[in-house]
């Protein structure tokens, strides 16, 4: 007979190791409160990969959701709610072939698959390898775990923080009835009051008369088919991850997130900590750091990092100061290089859509301090999603690729399961940097997250079956 784990414990697998995490924590936050950075290796050069966000931003932990059924591939560590007999794990995790890939790193530049096999015989061999290489995700086979609800409302509000929650507020007492969805997973409170109408829930895209949402709950996503005559965007910032060498390892965090995990999950993700951030969370990452007794060294605004010390994770950082070049051990870095409005929806928004308002800091302008530090550009990351350096730009850019469209398809960056939600930011900073003059970001398509193919299956054949389902919020 087993024994019960205590109220608030959650017991998960998470690469065949058994853990317990909290009540409303996410995978990411129940790896961090076990002492787990790295989550995989990357898909390329199997370098390590580990928790970079607290949330829908997530370019690096990447998982298979095993159990409960459905699977799940490629979900975001960060926001996946932790549930009772979750079994994970991390994106191409295999050791032994993550070394031997390794060390063909160097020969896996952008675009070597078409230097080298575009017209070969050998192609029809090499190509199933290659496919295998790009991904593990597991494939589910159940079809009948998908299923789509419909709701109707006069105000969709993308985005549960406080300027989402004061529109709601005044929406309702204004007679309209209003949905909230937020990306994030409820919080573990009991208070309903609390909790957005729909929790761990993306908007994807937008439609003419409304949007789709896809939610994750443990017994399948549900994907949402949502009638709204308005549309209100309370989706915050992305803050962006600076360009240094080494920025790709386990233990290199944006402040805000950071901040999150000691704030809302009560984890500490490192106890040497050095904090190089511009923006606002800076102060608040220090402040809860210290709360919980970590040893924090907030870095001058004269001071930059030009690169990070390890292995498999972060020992220490190297800092250029007006004195010279200093090295300082740490095991987590909090950093961020200035912070843009989260437009996803808007921006890849068709021409015929609900009325958009903006609501908080995503009605105010871009703080972009994103530079390309001398260094090794082969070790400059600007999507460890899916491995692309600034060596690969460079080289796509002597080759003759200069607009960021074309680059993104040469050298797949921005093009991974993240859909480049920072890496577009960073691929226009160092094609700028590289061409010497301005280069714009690449743009942004619906969907703007990866909806399951068997949810969309479910959606044409509920679509033909039924009409909409009037279900009102207030």
């Amino acid at each position: 007979m087993t024994t019960p784990p205590p109220a608030g414990d959650v017991p998960f697998v998470f690469n065949r190791r058994r853990l317990v995490g909290r009540t409303g924590d996410t995978l990411a936050a129940a790896l961090l409160r076990n002492g787990i950075l790295a989550t995989g290796f990357s898909p390329r050069r199997r370098r390590p990969r580990g928790i970079i966000t607290a949330g829908f931003d997530e370019p690096a932990a990447l998982v298979h959701r095993l159990q409960p059924s459905p699977i799940h591939a490629n979900a975001r560590a960060t926001t996946l709610p932790l549930a009772p007999g979750l079994e994970a794990r991390g994106a191409h995790a295999d050791r032994l072939t993550a070394f031997a890939i390794a060390g063909l790193a160097r020969f896996t530049v952008a675009g070597f698959y078409h230097k080298l096999w575009t017209g070969a015989r050998a192609w029809h061999a090499v190509e199933p390898m290659l496919r295998r290489l790009a991904s593990d995700g597991p494939i589910g086979s159940q079809p009948d775990a998908f299923s789509v609800r419909r709701a109707t409302c006069d105000v969709l509000v993308v985005g549960d923080g406080p300027a989402g929650r004061a529109a709601t507020v005044r929406l309702r007492q204004e007679g309209k009835s209003v949905l909230t969805a937020d990306a994030m997973p409820a919080p573990g409170s009991d208070d309903r009051r609390a909790r957005p109408d729909l929790s761990a829930t993306i908007v994807v895209a937008l439609r003419q008369d409304g949007a789709l949402a896809l939610e994750e709950r443990v017994d399948g996503p549900i994907l949402w088919d949502i009638k709204a005559g308005r549309v209100g965007l309370a989706t915050g910032r992305t803050h962006l991850l600076p360009i240094f060498e080494n920025n790709d390892l386990p233990g290199v965090m944006l402040a805000s997130a950071v901040a999150d995990y000691v704030e809302r999950y009560e984890v500490l993700p490192g106890r040497q900590v050095v904090i190089s951030s511009h923006e606002t969370t800076a102060a608040r990452a220090t402040r809860y750091l210290e709360q919980v007794g970590a040893n924090v060294t907030v870095l001058d605004s004269d001071d930059r990092i030009v690169g990070v010390v390890g292995r498999t994770r972060v020992e220490a950082v190297r800092i250029a100061t007006q004195a010279g070049e200093r090295t300082v051990s740490a095991d987590l870095i909090a950093v961020d290089a200035g912070s843009v409005p989260r437009l996803d929806l808007l921006e890849a928004a068709p021409a015929h859509r609900p009325e958009i308002d903006l609501y908080g800091s995503v009605d105010m302008p871009e703080t972009s301090t994103l530079t390309v530090p001398a260094g090794n550009p082969w070790r400059q990351f600007v999507d460890v999603c899916n491995d692309v350096t600034v060596g690969d730009l460079a080289l796509a850019v002597r080759e003759g690729f200069a607009h960021p469209e074309h680059v993104k398809r040469y050298t797949t960056a921005a093009m991974g399961p993240d859909q480049g939600v920072l890496a577009r930011h960073s691929v226009a900073a160092a094609l700028s940097h590289l061409t010497g003059h301005p280069v714009s970001k690449s743009r942004r398509r619906m969907p703007i997250a990866p909806i399951p193919l068997g949810a969309l299956s479910k959606l044409a054949d509920s679509a033909i079956a039924c009409e909409y389902q009037t279900q009102e919020y207030r």
